[in-house]
């Protein structure tokens, strides 16, 4: 007996070594194959940091898992991450897996999944990276060629602290979900199993055609579902649905035979009170929402009944009614009251056309203002049929008295009196007799300011007058932050662009004296909230493509980046995603410039500019200061003092801030200047030295008129003759955004101005010519031929006698652009180290920038916390009595959470504003490191 129990330990010891032992032996040829595999199938890069394979783990399953799962796209997509997690893990049945047959899966848990999806204008998608030939194919069992047969033995399938973004371009969609968790258990293996389900979401934002329907909205579900697996009949039993306090229950069946839905279920609140469904507005469940008074009924019901299959969709119906419903906040002075609705909402998912709205019923009186809407739609799709009536005042003024606000000015008075009446094809037929579209809206004395807005907008008047053909705005004065706008004109196309997002066509009179866009671009505060200036890069923004206007602009001032414009005047269109520039007029940089063009946002992804600049007397120290492509195409600039002109016409793609993409840029134009001043050029100094001629140190080069073009990332120069004292000079060649020069000077210089060891160079210049077989006698001018090549900051010059011949001046060129070649990668790494050093200098400053202000932030903070605290104590300390005692201290913790919130408040905006120096010193490092 001792002896087959000792047979027996042995064993088993030897299996659960073979159980330890066996994964580590084929984990990594099994996590090859599979990241080979994967990648056959998907148009994507996917990887991930560790397979895990355990026969321990999952006992007596086997567990396998991905840790650092990634899925990153290509093509237009090759910086997305679509997909990611933590880990995707996986149970599965030890001896289907090891049969290879009916494999069985029991279980599968996603940890910490990051999920981004996009939709582009195009329609394309980020997720469709299935290849085609791969995409309807199973994986196949390698040593049988057979596909693997996979069955859902599920007993568990869970999601842990989910994060899943969506963009869809197409319709003007966003949706972020955090922290999403969901539970699915149930026996899926039997033919019939419950199965209980429990979702919660800690923070939802819905944002749809630019309005923000749901912010930090909150969800929950919890439900039993009766499965009839072998049918696909799912009947819905005890449940749960919350939005924030909005609770609502489901009943009905939803059965999926094949490849359609047959949906029959219908929906309730679980609470008549209003009190659940004021939670859905943002603005009041933000903040305070569990000390909110209310008082009305409220009956939301609805159902979704019919086939969904394709573009067959099943028919839906709301209904909503609230009745003599207030509420009011007790720390506040006014409230809302009279808040009466009734709505009802059909959708016909078989006919679409004959969905309708019913807005019966909108009323509510704002701090004694009343405000009312009713609205019908019907024939949505085809002709659209709008009944409609807004009246009434808000006091924009009163909205801090009703709802608790933080850092938000809101002001101002909105007066609205419009009746709407008939159908779209009527304006869209021209048939403007046939629609009714009556009254005015009128907004006075308006101010908006927030901490995400610190500049704030005031509308000091704005008036609208409706009619059936065109809304004329008769006024329109405002101020956001420093600037100022004033606008008048007409509007045309209004109601189906409010309606049906068509295009909304104007004719504008455009007018500022003074015009600060680096307001918003920089994040540049007004005066009195000062901030670090040019804490923020600038980004690309999107021209609407559903606005058609015309601008007659004129603008006094103008600040955009480091220039300051004047005197602007001219037409701005914006039309299909672009703005377009015709006669545009302005003074700057002591000089003036008109420019005619484009700048294009059709592909936001890939914006780009296409302008004619003429330019007249503009300072050359100022251009080179103010525009970026001027430091990068003609660095000498910065040596330079004089006036120029120029015609230029030059287009080139964008990248995601605002900066030209060097190597895609193409143009021409010609440059004209009377004189310009050339000192300290790298190019002229190292001339200087190679010749012995001072001269070349400080050039004034007269009646400049010179041709270029640029390709490729380089810039080409068409000869060009000038005059530097009594010598003439021609002047030809290219150079490259990388700050590579390739340049041939042709120059006469009277013999007369030769003398010491300038006179040597030139004696050695002709007995170099001699050395070949060439007997030049420099005359009465001496004509040198100097080719220049290397960089801008290390430049390598070699003169050559004039007249040798094509095949002397050929090979002296062939033997410079050797010798300038062979030291061409030297100076890059010069350059590149020169240009890493600047961009740590930036980095570093920045980085020391940042920390001053998160550790203003932090005392701020501290200061916050201990005043708070300060107050607490104290109020408990003069508390007299147990019971004063008690309420003191309960008082004290809302101190504290207060001075907790601000703390956190300061802290939050430190921190933003130390990102914001971090990314604008990014920006321009990697500009250096071009």
């Amino acid at each position: 007996m001792k002896k087959i129990l000792k047979i027996f330990a042995i064993i088993l010891a030897v299996l659960l070594v073979l159980l330890i032992v066996t994964p580590i032996f084929f984990k990594k040829p099994i996590e090859n194959l599979v990241k080979g595999e994967i990648n056959k199938t998907v148009n994507a890069k996917v990887d991930f940091s560790n397979f895990k394979l355990s026969f321990i783990r999952g006992f007596p399953n086997v567990y396998i898992a991905l840790e650092n799962l990634s899925v990153v796209g290509t093509g237009v997509f090759e910086k997305d991450t679509l997909l990611a997690f933590k880990t995707f893990s996986v149970k599965v049945d030890l001896i289907s897996a090891i049969k290879m047959e009916n494999i069985k899966v029991k279980s599968v848990f996603l940890d910490h999944p990051r999920i981004s999806a996009k939709v582009l204008k195009n329609g394309k998608a980020n997720w469709d990276i299935m290849k085609p030939d791969t995409a309807a194919v199973a994986p196949k069992d390698t040593a049988q060629g057979k596909p693997l047969d996979f069955h859902a033995n599920l007993k568990k399938f869970e999601i842990a602290h989910a994060y899943i973004k969506y963009q869809d371009s197409t319709s003007n969609m966003s949706a972020e979900i955090k922290d999403f968790n969901f539970l699915l258990s149930g026996n899926f293996s039997a033919k019939t199993t419950d199965m209980k389900i429990n979702t919660s979401i800690e923070s939802i934002d819905y944002v749809m055609g630019g309005i923000k329907y749901l912010k930090r909205a909150k969800f929950r579900l919890i439900a039993q579902l009766g499965a009839d697996l072998e049918n696909a009949i799912y009947t819905i039993k005890d449940n749960e649905i919350k939005l924030n306090e909005l609770s609502l229950s489901l009943a009905g069946v939803v059965k999926m035979p094949k490849d359609a839905m047959d949906i029959d279920m219908k929906f309730k609140t679980n609470k008549a009170d209003f009190k659940t469904l004021l939670s859905m507005v943002p603005a009041v469940y933000m903040k305070d929402f569990s000390t909110v008074q209310t008082v009305g009924n409220l009956k939301l019901d609805g159902y979704v009944k019919g086939i969904y299959a394709g573009k067959k969709m099943p028919n839906a119906g709301i209904n909503l009614v609230v009745e003599n419903a207030m509420f009011r906040y007790p720390a506040l002075p006014k409230s809302v009251n009279n808040i009466n609705i009734n709505m009802n909402l059909f959708f016909d998912g078989i006919q679409n056309d004959n969905s309708t709205v019913d807005i019966n019923k909108f009323h509510f009186e704002m701090a004694g203002n009343p405000f009312d809407i009713n609205l019908h739609i019907k024939t949505p799709i085809s002709d659209m049929n709008i009944v409609g009536n807004f009246t009434g005042k808000i006091d924009f003024s009163s909205v801090s008295d009703i709802v608790p606000v933080d850092s938000l000015t809101l002001k101002g008075m909105l007066e609205c009196n419009v009746d709407i009446m008939g159908q779209m094809s009527s304006i869209k037929k021209g048939k403007y007799e046939d629609f009714k579209a009556d009254g005015t809206i009128k907004l006075e004395n308006f101010e908006f300011a927030n901490r995400d807005f610190r500049q704030g907008v005031k509308i000091l008047t704005a008036k609208m007058a409706f009619s059936p053909k065109y809304v004329e705005l008769s006024s329109f004065d405002s101020r956001i932050g420093r600037s100022d706008v004033q606008l008048s004109g007409k509007l045309e196309k209004f109601i189906p662009y409010v309606f049906s997002k068509d295009t909304i066509q104007g004719s504008l009179n455009f007018a500022s004296k003074l015009l600060d866009l680096n307001e918003f671009m920089t994040g540049e505060s007004t005066p009195a909230q000062p901030t670090a200036k040019d804490s923020t890069q600038l980004t690309v923004f999107e021209v609407p493509g559903n606005i058609d206007f015309t601008l007659n602009s004129k603008i006094g001032q103008l600040n955009y980046d480091k220039l300051k414009i004047n005197d602007l005047s001219g037409i701005i269109i914006v039309r299909n995603s672009k703005a377009i520039l015709k006669n545009l007029n302005m003074n700057l940089l002591e000089g003036s410039m008109v420019i005619n063009g484009e700048y294009n946002t059709q592909d936001i992804k890939n914006p780009t500019f296409n302008f004619n600049l003429n330019m007249k007397d503009i300072d050359i120290p100022q251009a080179y200061t103010a525009f970026n492509t001027v430091a990068k195409l003609a660095p000498v600039a910065q040596n330079c003092k004089g006036r120029m002109s120029a015609d230029i016409n030059i287009a080139s793609s964008l990248d995601q801030h605002m900066m030209p993409v060097y190597n895609s840029m193409v143009g021409k134009g010609r440059l004209m200047s009377k004189s310009i001043e050339i000192g300290n050029s790298n190019m002229f100094v190292k001339i200087a030295d190679v010749l012995k001629n001072d001269r070349f140190r400080k050039l004034t080069l007269n009646n400049l008129d010179l041709k270029f073009e640029i390709k490729n990332g380089r810039v080409y120069v068409n000869p060009f003759d000038t005059k530097f004292g009594t010598s003439k000079m021609t002047i030809s060649g290219d150079q490259g955004i990388d700050q590579t020069i390739n340049y041939l000077l042709k120059v006469a210089i009277p013999r007369s101005e030769f003398g010491g060891a300038a006179n040597d160079v030139l004696n050695n210049l002709a007995a170099s010519a001699a050395a070949k077989g060439l007997n030049i006698k420099p005359g009465e001018n001496v004509n040198i031929d100097i080719f220049v090549l290397g960089t801008v900051l290390k430049p390598e010059v070699k003169p050559v006698i004039a007249g040798s011949g094509k095949d002397a001046v050929q090979d002296m060129k062939t033997q410079v652009k050797e010798a300038a070649v062979q030291k061409v990668e030297e100076v890059k790494r010069d350059v590149k180290k020169q240009a890493k050093e600047q961009a740590d200098k930036i980095m570093k400053d920045a980085e020391a920038e940042a920390q001053k202000a998160r550790d203003l932030a932090k005392a701020g903070a501290d200061a916050a916390r201990n005043e708070a605290n300060a107050v607490a104590d104290r109020g408990v300390s003069e508390a007299k009595g147990p019971i004063q005692k008690e309420l003191a201290k309960k008082a004290a913790e809302k101190v504290r959470k207060e001075g907790d919130n601000k703390a956190n408040k300061i802290l939050q905006e430190g921190n933003a504003k130390a990102d914001a120096i971090i990314n604008k010193a990014k920006t321009e490092a990697a500009a250096k490191l071009q």
